[in-house]
């Protein structure tokens, strides 16, 4: 098997070879693709900046195993480098790394980025760039969407995302090279850091985000000067490396004080143990940032 990220296509031309590749039975696969619209739980979750919610599509168990095999496969087809989310080696740490200590960071985000990823884009991945048949390609596609897109919630469902904006990462930082500007994108989130941005610039890179057929979220689009705080994909890029934002690290620890002082010993065991995971896996995620 190619290692992960090659520039190998998958090639798979017949269902007998997908069934090996995936490691299910071809009549497994095609009995929970004609059972895929029903084989979610749909949910919604508050979104990180707490306007509204995002909906979620959990597959069941069948059709979830499908879908991390997929996810296996589809890591060996190569990304962009631009890319940082949902990739070995890379994270919201690699994308801010690019841009620290910029005179300017501009910030542009998709509408709706999975919906917005139809089936009929998941079959041309499959068929024209990853090399697959018809009969695999329609097979595959009909594993990895639901209501006509590709779900938010699926475990392959990043790997398509970043395969299907290859075409979008390459037109954009080719446009970036002649600009001098930075580029990278983590999932929806584009941001690009340079000297200078003219308005020139943000028209042809909205330009090219709406050739590629993905919509923007006009309320998401932020210019930051460096005199001004600057994020990237919530991590504060004004000195020479990413830190977690100074207010929110101030939270965590009274969080942590609080809790360790005085709820500790008050809380019910089961609810002592969420919150002391909660606050574990916001000193892990410091840890982590600190020593990138």
């Amino acid at each position: 098997m190619p290692d992960a990220y090659s520039s190998i296509k998958l090639n798979i031309k017949t269902l007998k070879h997908l069934s090996h590749r995936l490691g299910f039975q071809i009549d497994v696969l095609e009995k929970a693709a004609t059972k895929a619209e029903k084989s979610y739980k749909f949910g919604k979750i508050p979104k990180k900046n707490g306007k509204g919610f995002r909906n979620i599509s959990e597959p069941y168990p069948l059709l979830k195993s499908i879908q991390e095999s997929i996810h296996r496969l589809l890591k060996e087809a190569t990304v962009s480098e631009h890319a940082h989310c949902g990739i070995q080696k890379r994270s919201n740490l690699t994308n801010a790394k690019n841009h620290c200590r910029k005179k300017m960071i501009y910030s542009l985000d998709f509408k709706d980025f999975f919906s917005s990823i139809r089936h009929t884009r998941v079959y041309g991945l499959f068929f024209n760039e990853l090399g697959c048949s018809p009969p695999v390609s329609r097979l595959l596609t009909r594993l990895c969407t639901v209501n006509g897109c590709v779900p938010q919630g699926g475990s392959m469902s990043m790997d398509i995302a970043n395969l299907v904006c290859r075409k979008l990462d390459d037109r954009i930082s080719g446009l970036c090279a002649r600009y001098g500007v930075e580029y990278t994108r983590h999932c929806d989130d584009m941001t690009f850091s340079g000297n200078f941005f003219s308005d020139k610039f943000r028209t042809e890179v909205k330009k090219i985000i709406n050739e590629c057929g993905f919509p923007l979220n006009p309320e998401k689009e932020m210019s930051l000067p460096h005199h001004n705080s600057q994020t990237v994909v919530g991590l504060a890029v004004n000195r020479k490396r990413p830190l977690i934002p100074r207010v929110i690290r101030r939270k965590w620890r009274q969080e942590k004080h609080l809790f360790e002082k005085h709820e500790v010993g008050r809380l019910s065991e089961e609810v002592a143990e969420i919150q002391k995971k909660r606050i574990g896996g916001q000193q892990s995620y410091l840890n982590y940032i600190n020593k990138g």
